[in-house]
């Protein structure tokens, strides 16, 4: 992975995290973060993860061409994550 695609996702994480939290300080009516419970601290690691949905999208678009893989690379990547064959004797 290159470094402007990881920069990228690091950018939607903060984001993502910084208006989730917010959004749930808002919505439950607490006055700090710190006032979060479990479950609203589960919520926000929801939006976490789906953060990470359009990078990843780009990253496996062979179409784009600032973070997508070219048919090249998305060879070289298919085949180091593809199992190794076993030797046989």
């Amino acid at each position: 992975m290159n470094k402007v695609l990881i920069n990228s996702y690091m950018r939607n994480l903060v984001g993502s995290l910084f208006g989730a939290v917010v959004a749930v300080i808002s919505a439950k009516g607490y006055s700090s973060p710190f006032d979060l419970k479990t479950s609203d601290w589960q919520a926000v690691a929801h939006v976490l993860w789906a953060g990470a949905l359009p990078t990843l999208l780009r990253y496996f678009n062979v179409n784009d061409s600032a973070f997508g893989l070219t048919n090249s690379n998305a060879e070289v990547e298919l085949k180091k994550a593809a199992p190794k064959p076993k030797k046989t004797k």
